[in-house]
């Protein structure tokens, strides 16, 4: 023990500050900014944080749903992290099978299984600010309706038909924990590297009101 510390410090002995630079709420707002430069309705909802993902994701549909049935163009901002509970065997100590994933990616896939033909356009972002989601290289992956209809995203052999095989690809792969690698394969994971910042997770919804794009298909 140093001589000038005779015995442990007390907290009274110690003066101490803490400044908060930045927090998940400025990245909330830094996107309801920008979301609304662009032409959109900007919303902040953060109701699901801490949500299990299938809730959340559920929630931020039907909140998307509803605003765009109010706004031409609507940008949903949610903040925050989502519970994704994994399997464990023995003790408990390990997963049963480790594969490449992360919270987001595994929210964003779950988010593609539930989008239906009538939803479009719809988009969803979800990633981590830090860059990093769960163990795999990616900060987290952009879905849309058309994610799992697209024949030529490269999870498809050249016998399957896009539709069916790539929604039973999905719900496999949210089975088995490898968002990623269906994510890496169709080309839509996001990749940025660490960023230094870690403000929790961003997710992102923007959608156009189906009546809103039916006056302009037909002023064209």
């Amino acid at each position: 023990m140093s001589p000038e510390l005779p015995e442990t410090p007390k907290p009274r002995d110690l003066t101490a500050r803490a400044f908060t630079l930045l927090d998940a709420g400025d990245l909330a707002e830094a996107a309801r900014q920008h979301a609304m430069q662009l032409g959109f309705h900007a919303v902040i909802d953060n109701t699901c944080d801490d949500w299990d993902y299938r809730s959340a994701s559920e929630y931020l549909l039907g909140r998307i749903r509803d605003l765009r049935r109010e706004y031409a163009r609507v940008c949903l901002i949610s903040v925050g992290e989502v519970a994704v509970p994994l399997p464990v065997s023995g003790l408990g100590s390990k997963l049963v099978d480790a594969r490449v994933g992360g919270r987001n990616q595994h929210l964003a896939l779950y988010t593609a299984t539930l989008l239906q033909s009538s939803d479009e356009p719809i988009a969803v972002l979800s990633v981590g600010s830090d860059g990093v989601d769960g163990n795999s290289v990616a900060a987290g992956a952009v879905v849309s309706g058309r994610t799992l209809r697209a024949a030529s995203v490269g999870v498809l052999s050249a016998d399957e038909t896009p539709e069916e095989s790539l929604y039973a690809k999905a719900q496999v792969a949210l089975r088995q924990f490898a968002s990623y690698s269906f994510f890496q394969n169709a080309g839509v994971a996001i990749i940025t590297g660490p960023t230094g910042n870690n403000l929790r997770d961003l997710r992102i919804l923007l959608a156009e009101s189906p009546c809103h794009m039916s006056r302009e298909t037909a002023s064209h």
